[in-house]
């Protein structure tokens, strides 16, 4: 066995919270990235994809939302959206070319994994 020296390394915070509906979910993850923004990226926004059409009620924290997938039967939870959603969220650059957000919320991710298409 080969022991070396642990180092500290700048990695994303990636966790799951959960609870049942009501439970304070949403708002206790907007709390824990808003303390993780402002202490690691201070400036930078915090983005929630917000596949429950809910965390608006949340507005006292400052977030930007996007909860564009269709309506109904017509509404569109492919991973790949999701991914998109990701990707378009992490690739926001100010005009100096520094990225806009520091996190992103998935509100939330059963959605997901119902719509395999």
């Amino acid at each position: 066995m080969a022991l070396k020296k642990a180092r500290k390394a700048a990695a994303p915070f990636k966790g799951s919270i959960q609870g049942a509906s009501g439970s304070g979910k949403t708002v206790t993850a907007l709390k824990i990235m808003k303390g993780l923004v402002d202490r690691t990226s201070p400036g930078k926004r915090i983005a929630v994809i917000d596949a429950d059409k809910g965390c608006q009620m949340y507005s006292n924290i400052d977030f930007d939302v996007d909860d564009e997938f269709g309506e109904g039967k017509a509404a569109r939870y492919a991973p790949k959206t999701l991914i998109e959603k990701m990707e378009n969220i992490l690739n926001q650059k100010d005009e100096n070319g520094n990225r806009i957000y520091g996190g992103v919320i998935i509100d939330s991710l059963t959605h997901f994994h119902k719509d395999l298409s």
